[in-house]
């Protein structure tokens, strides 16, 4: 099980999701949820050494 979250600085409120792998599959599923959360804004992604960030796909 994998939980993938994102912390909204200004307010605190924590948008997460669980998975139940740990690929960059679910990460893009992960990202695309942060994406239509905050729809309007630029969002600043700081992430870990997660290694599905280095994909292509999850790049583009």
């Amino acid at each position: 099980m994998t939980l993938f979250a994102a912390l909204e600085i200004a307010t605190g409120k924590v948008t997460g999701v669980c998975k139940p792998r740990h690929r960059h599959q679910e990460f893009l599923a992960f990202l695309r949820h942060v994406a239509r959360a905050y729809p309007d804004g630029e969002l600043h992604l700081v992430m870990d050494n997660y290694s599905a960030q280095n994909r292509t796909e999850v790049r583009a």
